[in-house]
């Protein structure tokens, strides 16, 4: 087994194994309470193909790359809280204090936490709340941040989506008046799904396949109504259900020769093109999707095949009203790649810096 970048060097199964082993090894020795899932590994194997010399050994290039993986790993998380302050309170400085107190709470933090990123999204919010609280101009923000804690924490918690709960009673009018509310509240008018079931004239599997439905649309139309843009999540149960048969499709279209493979849907590129984009993707081993407009979003779909070097590729798609997909674009991603910066656009030396350096981190993490 070996794993291949762009610049056609690889990692072999032994060298692979040396280095997840030690970053994990690293990771629960300084982050006892923080799961950081594969993102430092990630990153550690491909700093390995871009940088490491030949002659150098894995342990030390982990002993050189560690601290700086972790620095990153910390900027990408307050850079986050920062992105969503800043949509909040349009206060720059106040963002930057926001989201700086929140990584110090992270760090400082003794409960296990398994997804960093959504911890401090919460903890941001409850550090906005607070400085909104004896503020009778911002009264209505504070109003709105409290319930948002509450009803995210709720939908992400896996529990069934009660409305006559107390956390559904404020629900903001827009979401009131939306038909997954109102279709979701019709259900619940009834004791058991058997009484709605026999009420509407329809089998109980049904009612309950309906239930499900309704549910996963209202958490999508939640979530998206509360800024969320980068989750499976968004999509309603429909839409889910489209792009998992579009992505099925997709990928059976280098094997296929004349013949369409995006059945139900459309594209404005020629099916040759895409086949010509999709070579050598015979399965897809993840995928993740971001919406850039309405009803447009953009795909990221990954390949490993293992013996030629990982495939990504973008795609642009349209989800139109009857849950049909147009593909807008397909391109190849490089795994690697150097982005320059525009010369009309300038990056303050005091910003883009890690707020804490890997030592300042292993001291809060200390105390």
């Amino acid at each position: 087994m070996a794993v291949y970048s762009p610049l056609n060097k690889s990692v072999d199964l032994q060298q692979y194994q040396s280095i997840v082993e030690l970053i994990r090894e690293r990771n629960s020795n300084l982050l006892t309470c923080m799961d950081l899932g594969v993102d430092i590994e990630n990153s550690a194997l491909l700093n390995w193909l871009s940088s490491a010399q030949p002659s150098q050994s894995v342990p030390d290039f982990i002993d050189k790359q560690y601290p700086k993986l972790i620095e990153s790993y910390f900027l990408k998380l307050r850079n986050a809280c920062f992105t969503y302050c800043l949509k909040k309170t349009n206060d720059f400085e106040k963002s930057e204090d926001i989201s700086q107190d929140a990584i110090l709470q992270l760090l400082k933090a003794r409960q296990p936490i398994k997804d960093a990123r959504l911890w401090l999204r919460q903890v941001s919010c409850n550090i906005l709340a607070k400085q909104y609280k004896h503020n009778q101009d911002h009264k209505k923000m504070l109003q709105t941040l409290e319930y948002e804690v509450r009803i995210i924490s709720e939908l992400l918690a896996g529990n069934d989506i009660d409305l006559s709960s107390q956390i559904f009673q404020k629900v903001e009018n827009t979401l009131y008046e939306s038909s997954e509310y109102r279709e979701l509240i019709e259900i619940q008018k009834y004791p058991t799904l058997t009484q709605y079931a026999h009420a509407k004239g329809i089998s109980y599997d049904k009612a309950r396949q309906f239930s499900k439905e309704i549910k996963k649309n209202f958490k999508a139309k939640c979530l998206k109504y509360y800024g969320w843009e980068d989750s499976p999540e968004i999509l309603s149960f429909n839409q889910l259900k489209s792009i998992q048969r579009y992505l099925n499709q997709l990928i059976k279209c280098p094997q296929l020769d004349k013949k369409p493979s995006i059945r139900k849907n459309s594209s404005l590129m020629k099916q040759s093109d895409i086949r010509q984009t999709l070579v050598g993707f015979d399965q897809i081993d993840d995928w993740g999707i971001h919406i850039i407009g309405s009803n447009k979003y953009r795909i990221h779909i990954f390949c490993n095949p293992g013996k030629i070097e990982p495939l990504c590729v973008s795609v642009i798609i349209t989800i139109k009203e009857n849950n049909r997909i147009v593909t807008e674009s397909c391109k190849v991603n490089r795994l690697a790649a150097i982005l320059t910066i525009p010369p009309n656009v300038t990056i303050p030396k005091n910003k883009g810096k890690s707020a804490l350096t890997f030592e300042q981190i292993k001291t809060i993490l200390s105390e």
